[in-house]
């Protein structure tokens, strides 16, 4: 006889740290419509991934409610408290909340294993208070680093694809534009203000071969030493 609790196949679905970002009220405001356009319209659901945004409105929605669908170019269509659709603006949206989750299936665990070495113990993200996250010796273990990234992904999803129209019409011009070569045909990085972009959006890289943008950080000089500057705004 043998003892011990069975391994369940049985398929659940698992939160993601990435993907999963909260927009605040001050990022929103900061954001063109065009970026809240890119955000809200990222809803998705398939048989692997579930992408789900929630937003909190001045409309009266009785906190944040599920965005069900887009409602034209600049609203969605929101469920209410009492489970009715409503129409809103993006005008009218103070917060954004996104939530992404990733069908997984445990596979049955052989002798030797544990549980932890076939994924049945879900990976959860490292959710820790913001008070406890700004001691010293936390941030020296890696902390910034997950910051950093989480920036980056927002940043990603409000600001890629753009064109350099796009950019210039509905942000603005940079403070300062480098062009870089590479295997790709180059990319130039523009470098944009604190109050002009997301944090993960200071720095945003263009390729030169459809004009969009590609990649953001947060850092603005990592690449300067392999690129040139060609044009500084006065």
């Amino acid at each position: 006889m043998t003892s011990g609790c069975a391994t369940s196949t049985i398929p659940y679905w698992q939160k993601t740290a990435y993907g999963t970002w909260g927009f605040s009220q001050a990022e929103v405001e900061r954001l063109p419509v065009i970026s809240i356009r890119n955000i809200l319209s990222s809803i998705s659901e398939s048989e692997v991934q579930r992408i789900q945004i929630f937003v909190s409105a001045r409309a009266n929605l009785g906190g944040f409610a599920k965005v069900t669908r887009m409602a034209g170019q600049e609203g969605v269509f929101v469920a209410d408290a009492h489970g009715e659709e409503v129409r809103i603006n993006f005008a009218q949206i103070t917060e954004i909340q996104t939530i992404r989750h990733i069908k997984r299936t445990p596979r049955q665990k052989t002798p030797g294993e544990t549980a932890a070495e076939v994924g049945e113990v879900a990976e959860y993200a490292p959710l820790i208070p913001v008070a406890i996250a700004t001691l010293p010796f936390l941030r020296a273990m890696g902390l910034d680093a997950g910051k950093n990234d989480e920036d980056k992904g927002k940043a990603t999803l409000a600001y890629g694809g753009m064109s350099k129209n796009d950019l210039i019409t509905h942000i603005g011009d940079p403070m300062e534009r480098y062009h870089c070569a590479d295997k790709y045909g180059g990319h130039e990085v523009w470098i944009y203000r604190k109050d002009q972009v997301l944090r993960g959006g200071r720095a945003l890289f263009i390729g030169l071969a459809d004009g969009k943008v590609y990649h953001t950080s947060h850092d603005t000089t990592f690449f300067k030493d392999s690129c040139s500057l060609q044009k500084t705004k006065p």
